[in-house]
């Protein structure tokens, strides 16, 4: 992909100047880094997710995890459902998020290979309400679906909030994956935005300052 549609170099610089709020940034942000993924190859996406889970496989924190809170990838997200079975075959936990309206927040129902979903809140399916919740502790790891960070492992997600609000009282460690071209100068974050604890794209591995 050339320079014209890489979102770090040019996404971002078409915002600068322009006298909006960060909101208004962000929703027009988030529209560039959806076209753009969604302009992946279905080849540059299987090799950026094959990159990614090796490399998410490999940390430490993976390795020693006590549950792994992962995702149903929708449309062009990366899918790392191959890390769920890596974690079933060392009786690791894996848990699938649900969305909740009243109160609106988000939760974990573990799933495994054989678990029939649902369909879900957005159109997501999720474990069915006979699941077991998990409880994250200490050593729980979340992956997040987003559609990109800045070099501070701040998180654009879609605007509904729900990880942001999940990740106040979350103990565990926050792991956030982007493509490298999604890493942008900056997501325009607010106050109440999540940061991820570590940032997996397909050339590097970022950490939390």
């Amino acid at each position: 992909m050339n320079k014209k549609s890489e979102p770090d170099q040019t996404a971002n610089r078409l915002f600068f100047d322009i006298p909006e709020s960060k909101q208004e940034k962000k929703r027009r942000l988030r529209k560039i880094l959806l076209a753009e993924r969604d302009a992946l190859s279905l080849a540059e996406r299987r090799a950026l997710e094959d990159t990614l889970c090796q490399k998410i496989s490999s940390l430490p924190c993976f390795l020693s995890a006590s549950m792994l809170l992962l995702y149903d990838p929708i449309g062009s997200e990366a899918n790392l459902l191959s890390l769920a079975k890596i974690a079933e075959t060392r009786g690791v936990p894996v848990g699938f998020p649900v969305c909740r309206s009243n109160p609106k927040g988000l939760i974990f129902r573990q799933a495994d290979a054989q678990t029939v979903f649902e369909p879900g809140a957005f159109g997501i399916p999720v474990p069915p309400e006979s699941a077991r919740e998990l409880t994250p502790d200490e050593n729980a790891v979340c992956l997040l679906p987003a559609l990109g960070y800045d070099q501070t492992l701040a998180r654009l997600g879609y605007g509904g909030g729900y990880y942001d609000r999940f990740s106040v009282h979350f103990p565990g460690k926050k792991i956030g994956v982007c493509a490298e071209r999604f890493l942008c100068d900056t997501v325009f974050a607010e106050p109440h935005d999540l940061s991820v604890d570590l940032l997996v794209t397909e050339k590097r591995i970022l950490t939390a300052k």
